[in-house]
């Protein structure tokens, strides 16, 4: 990542003019931007953490609360120093840089909250899936079979239902819009094994049983999407922060 702290030496006139107050500008950022790096590192680390132990995920949200608050009061420190004209372009784009750290933490937090919500919504599902896996080893009828998967299928349109209501962040949505489709067409798809069951129709019950068969998304595919996404930030994070080095070399040769 490109570094916060922005290195431009001037030579001193003897009467202060546009290399002095630009310089004066630097020191003032430089002393604001010696807190990010430390604060950002820490959001990073959570996320590394993230991505090895998404179950675990709740336990960062103290630690990135702290990073976040303290981000947004630097970021707000760092947009109020007053540029000189000669610096305003370089002002812009380091907010912009600060400003992109700042919205990571905060989306990152955001998740570290929403995975432990996910997790609860679908925990039924688990004990639903061995009780119905049960029934169906136990039952002798296809009636008692066929009320099995009923209650199954029920199983699943509560846990989709309680997805449904939870509000994903950003690294989250289309993953959890998949999984909802996901689910609804499992739920179907039981439903119609189900029916087949009753009516003791061999057709419908074959087809339904192909369709069980049929291959989902990984569950993998979810955390693999938020870490792609996750990445496109910090990409963005290091273009930004490459436009500042650009422009404080711009700058540096400016004002020679």
């Amino acid at each position: 990542m490109i570094a916060a702290i922005v290195a431009i030496s001037f030579m001193r006139d003897a009467k202060p003019g546009p290399r002095d107050h630009v310089a004066a500008y630097i020191q003032q950022v430089n002393r604001t931007a010696t807190g990010f790096s430390g604060d950002f590192a820490t959001v990073q680390q959570a996320y590394r953490s993230f991505a090895l132990a998404p179950k675990a995920a709740e336990k960062q949200v103290p630690v990135l609360r702290r990073s976040l608050r303290k981000l947004h009061a630097l970021r707000l420190r760092m947009q109020r120093i007053a540029p000189p004209p000669e610096a305003a372009a370089l002002h812009t784009k380091l907010v912009a840089y600060y400003r992109q750290q700042e919205a990571v933490a905060a989306e990152l937090l955001a998740t570290a909250r929403y995975v432990p919500l996910l997790a609860s919504a679908e925990g039924p599902l688990a004990a639903a899936n061995t009780k119905m896996r049960t029934a169906l080893s136990t039952e002798k009828t296809g009636d008692g079979q066929a009320a099995a998967l009923d209650d199954y299928a029920a199983s699943i349109g509560r846990a989709r239902a309680a997805i449904q209501k939870l509000d994903p962040p950003p690294l989250f949505v289309v993953s959890t819009n998949s999984q909802i489709a996901r689910m609804g067409r499992s739920e179907r798809v039981v439903r119609r094994l189900a029916a087949a069951l009753e009516a003791k129709d061999s057709v419908a019950l074959n087809q339904a049983i192909k369709d069980m068969a049929k291959p989902d998304a990984p569950s993998t595919a979810a955390a693999r999407a938020a870490v792609l996404a996750y990445n496109h930030r910090v990409e963005k994070i290091a273009r930004l922060g490459a436009a500042v080095q650009r422009e404080r070399t711009r700058l540096s040769n400016d004002l020679r």
